[in-house]
């Protein structure tokens, strides 16, 4: 491998020992490639010879892993998954389709027993062929395989699907007839009911034998297979002949679909037709309509933008028209959605009055007649929502009548009926609140019911929803009685409102997160609670009920919090969590929280969870307990140790996690990624976060999650190029991340040694930012505002600077949002202000961060201060005059000995040639009002920090003891060394 060394990277994966090579940078993979096609080596015929050899040696699992993957594995880009691999593309591009299906069904028959290649040969059939036959001859050949497996069961279905497409669509060389169309989809709704069926005894399987392996996603792909089938019947039959709709709908008898196709053998099909309306509703009441109603995807991309169109017109087709069977009043009920607790649950604004009036109406004539638990909780549920409204139903019930109706089945004690909906409506009765209407006592054990709440939710819908984030149904409010209760409808009016053309301008002006918590803030009322032991608590009136938190890395510490609360069909769930300590608590680790004027709690992060609007919906990596490092000293460095025991950690001050099964004490420094740049430059990569030397001195660490500062929502596929730097005394090296995060890059069982995240070069890259504000006041304030990525690295390293120049930092809010590197940055002022410079470029790649000097002219006033980019304003702050006087400063240091008249003098030569940072100098002293503005002007606009010296020193020589001693304080700020040479040289 000699020869290569240079093009080549070794890693290691997954923790494994097993050492692993690959080409350094996809560019020179691609002309590797090239190269070998050049010589006649194809990377068809590569494949198969690589397939050979695997055959014929003893090799390690990993390699047939890496196989399969390039065979198989389909990436995901910003747009989904590719339809097949990336080698499968390329293969197709450069060499064509037979070329692929030619290797696919090599390894088919080489691999007898994995099911994923002759899948992949299957899609590739039916994708790209259109040859149905052989795709259906390998997707039965993969369930053989694995017969239990939903996930490749599908491909049999999506097979037929795509085969009865394409017989709709002219190009099978005949017309269609009905019984062709019927023919194929009773293959495929067939193999879509076995998908089906196979999922739900994965999932309980998963959920009574193996509760700790439970997959992370329901597979719903064989009831939405069901469904686009049943839909692909309905339109092209009615395209027939649209008399058959009355058959599909049930308004007309399946006697009659021979008489109307003139074709009798369809009578076959009369038995399948006949389950098509009933299927389709069972399909989207027992499944899709609580999927939609309780949940949302966590991210778009995890849903297409038909699926939810394609199953709710489905479900319209076979039931615009109500069935002749069944209740009378509940067919009234089905007619308006609202047949079903998620039903009623899912009114919107759209529902009108007379509507809502006429669903209460019904659900009380329901309840009257059979007074059970399911139509108990229904009438409730729409008197609940009828409150919500303008109240206009003749007879609306009260809070304390929806009590007692409650009560009446609580008292049963029947628990096989309890569902996470009762438990629902006991929160939404029984919360405690000041009301007018409290005539029954509010005596019940809320928790118990929190908990038997998740217990239910846990057996009913955990397994369909737990890749999905669960929405809020109703959000406690500021009023009183059922008027506390606001809808969620509510809220998706906002939401609404902020896509639409009529709100860009408010949304650009303000941001759609600010107008989500001025409605928050206007409608909903501010909890306070508790977080202990990283569980957090409402506490109201005399109780402390168990919450849940939205996202549970802002429950990071113990104590006193603010947050709002809403109820999902798992529980009470708290959000916009501020914890609150004193006002004047603050530090490097703590939060400093106060009442503005308009009653929003203003939160000022150091060292806490980062928030970013961009890539918020992102999944995140919970469950670790928050502690504080201790702190020393050594030679100038500063060294971080902790000490822990068993369990997940996150050290409060460097975001470092790390998990362990015995106690463990580790020790970490920051260090200088300025060693290895040249290193990341030839390999083009380059830091994404801190270089953490990390060194366990006692026990072993099972994983450890390294910080980054990429913003992931921005670009998918950064997770891809993002790569762990591994210094080794015999040299560096680049691994392979496990597992990347929203701002953590994992390895398994890792070996320390300096390491930290890199990013591939050339990546558009958005990162997130700390802004850190310095202040410093005399006769004028001045400030000194720095915007680095968030790597707390630069963080102390700017701290240590300024503290030692008697700047006192300021506590202001991060960016909302990721910011891109590279780009340019203005910053504005409210209030008279000179800013110097002009610009400055967010950078990532040195060691000396970009930073504003602001100088205030008059410090005794509130002002406030903007970041822009371009035209859009990235951040806001408002820096108020009680904070500046609370604030203690630091006096700057000054020199050791006191210095005769003349001395600045006698050393110009000297100062002018040693001394390159003039202008922060002048900064200082204008500042203390010790030069003027013009002499400071002419300091800046000097060319060369000579001149600039001499410009300085012109406006300070002979100008008096006193401007001469204020100048060597602030000369002794930036450069001691210099003045205490200066000084030996005099006194020698």
């Amino acid at each position: 491998m000699e020869p290569f060394s240079d093009l080549i990277v070794t890693f290691s994966r997954h923790g494994s020992d097993d050492k692993r090579v690959c080409v350094a940078h996809p560019v020179l993979a691609r002309h590797c490639v090239q190269l070998l096609t050049a010589a006649g080596v194809s990377r068809s015929s590569a494949t198969l010879e690589f397939l050979q050899y695997l055959c014929r040696q003893e090799i390690q699992s990993s390699l047939l892993l890496f196989f399969k993957e390039m065979l198989t594995k389909r990436e995901m880009t910003p747009k989904g998954k590719e339809m097949f691999s990336r080698l499968t593309i390329d293969i197709e591009k450069h060499e064509g389709i037979c070329k692929c299906a030619n290797v696919l069904k090599t390894a088919s028959e080489t691999f007898k027993h994995d099911p994923f290649y002759p899948q992949a040969l299957a899609r590739l059939y039916y994708i790209k062929l259109s040859d149905y036959t052989r795709a259906e001859i390998w997707a039965e050949k993969a369930k053989e395989r694995v017969p239990t497996n939903s996930f490749i069961a599908d491909t049999l279905g999506q097979v037929h699907k795509n085969h009865l497409y394409k017989q709709l669509s002219g190009k099978s060389g005949r017309p269609t007839t009905a019984r062709d169309i019927l023919f194929w989809a009773e293959k495929a709704i067939k193999a879509f009911k076995q998908e089906e069926e196979l999922a739900e005894v994965e999932s309980m399987t998963h959920t009574e034998d193996n509760p700790t392996k439970m997959s992370n996603t329901f597979n719903n792909r064989g009831i939405f297979g069901y469904l686009q089938v049943a839909n692909i019947v309905y339109y092209s039959l009615t395209k027939l002949n649209p008399k058959c709709r009355k058959i599909l709908t049930h308004e007309m008898s399946t006697e009659h679909l021979s008489s109307l196709f003139h074709d009798k053998k369809l009578m076959e099909y009369k038995t399948f037709i006949t389950s098509l309306r009933l299927e389709v509703e069972n399909k989207f009441y027992r499944f899709f309509e609580s999927y939609f109603t309780y949940s949302e995807p966590r991210n778009q991309k995890d849903q297409t933008s038909y699926f939810q169109r394609d199953i709710v017109d489905c479900f319209f087709n076979y039931t615009r028209t109500p069935s002749q069977k069944g209740d009378l009043l509940l067919r009234i009920l089905k007619d308006k959605m609202a047949s079903t607790f998620p039903g009623i649950s899912s009114l919107d604004k759209n529902t009108s009055e007379s509507d809502l009036n006429l669903i209460t109406g019904l659900w009380k004539v329901i309840h009257k007649e059979r007074p059970d638990d399911i139509n108990t909780a229904c009438y409730i549920l729409a008197n609940i929502i009828q409150n919500c409204r303008p109240v206009v139903y003749h007879e609306p019930m009260t809070l304390p009548q929806l009590k007692a109706l409650l009560l009446k089945v609580m008292e049963e004690e029947n628990t096989k009926l309890w569902t996470p909906e009762f438990y629902l409506l006991v929160l939404l009765l029984f919360w405690p609140g000041e009301t007018k209407e409290e005539d029954i006592p509010n005596s019940i054990d809320l928790n118990k019911y929190v908990e038997c709440m998740k217990q239910a939710f846990e057996n009913k819908y955990k397994k369909y929803l737990q890749s999905r984030e669960l929405v809020p149904l109703f959000y406690l409010g500021k009023g009183s009685g059922l008027r506390r209760l606001v809808h969620r409808s509510n809220m998706d009016v906002i939401c609404e409102q902020l896509q639409n053309s009529n709100s860009r301008r408010l949304k650009k002006t303000y941001g759609s997160a600010k107008i989500k918590e001025n409605w928050f803030r206007d409608h909903l009322l501010r909890v306070n609670g508790v977080v202990e032991d990283h569980k957090a608590f409402a506490c109201m009136a005399d109780k402390k009920i168990e919450i849940y938190p939205q996202k549970q890395a802002s429950v990071w510490k113990d104590g006193k919090i603010l947050f709002y609360l809403g109820f999902n069909i798992s529980g009470p769930m708290a959000f916009d969590i501020k914890y609150v300590q004193d006002k004047h608590t603050s530090g490097s680790m703590g939060f400093h929280t106060k009442e503005s004027c308009n009653g929003a709690i203003e939160n000022y992060i150091v060292g806490s969870p980062k928030a970013c609007t961009t890539c918020d919906k992102m999944n995140k990596s919970t469950h670790w307990l928050s502690i504080e490092p201790s702190v020393s000293n050594t030679e100038g460095v500063t060294i971080y140790r902790h000490i822990t025991p068993k369990g997940r950690h996150e050290c409060q001050l460097s975001g470092l996690r790390w998990m362990c099964k015995s106690d463990v004490i580790l020790k970490y420094q920051f260090r200088n990624w300025e060693p290895y740049t040249g290193f990341l430059g030839g390999m083009q990569y380059t830091q994404c976060g801190p270089l953490l030397d990390i060194t366990v001195e006692l026990g072993e660490l099972e994983e450890v999650h390294l910080p980054h500062f990429a913003c992931l929502g921005a670009d998918l596929s950064l997770q891809e190029g993002m790569r762990i730097l591994h210094v080794e005394d015999s040299g560096m090296s680049v691994e392979k991340v496990h597992e990347v995060t929203r701002f953590h890059a994992k390895l398994f069982h890792p070996t320390f040694s300096p390491k930290g995240v890199l990013l591939r070069s050339g990546f558009p890259l958005k990162v997130h930012c700390d802004l850190m504000v310095y202040l410093s006041k005399n006769q004028h304030l001045s400030l000194r505002t720095y915007l680095i990525p968030s790597d707390p690295s630069l963080v102390e390293a700017v701290e240590k600077q300024e503290r030692q120049f008697g700047f006192k930092r300021h506590l202001v809010p991060r960016p909302e949002r990721s910011l891109k590197i590279k780009s340019w940055f203005r910053l504005k002022t409210t209030c008279l202000a000179s800013i110097d410079p002009e610009k400055i470029q967010l950078r990532y790649n040195n060691t000396t961060p970009s930073f504003f000097r602001v100088f205030v002219e008059n410090p005794n006033i509130d002002f406030g201060m903007e970041l822009i980019c371009g035209n859009n304003t990235v951040w806001k702050a408002a820096i108020r005059e009680a904070e500046i006087k609370d604030t203690v400063f630091s006096k700057a240091p000054a020199p050791p000995v006191v210095l005769p008249g003349g001395f600045v003098e006698k050393h110009r030569p000297d100062l002018i040639q040693r001394v390159s940072n003039a202008l922060s100098i002048a900064d200082d002293l204008l500042s203390q009002g010790i030069i003027i503005q013009e002499a400071y002007s002419k300091v800046k606009a000097a060319n060369t920090s000579e001149n600039q010296m001499r410009e300085l020193l012109d406006a300070v020589i002979l100008k008096g003891l006193k401007v001469e001693i204020a100048f060597l304080n602030a000369l002794y700020k930036y450069n001691a060394s210099l003045v205490e040479d200066m000084i030996n040289g005099s006194s020698s």
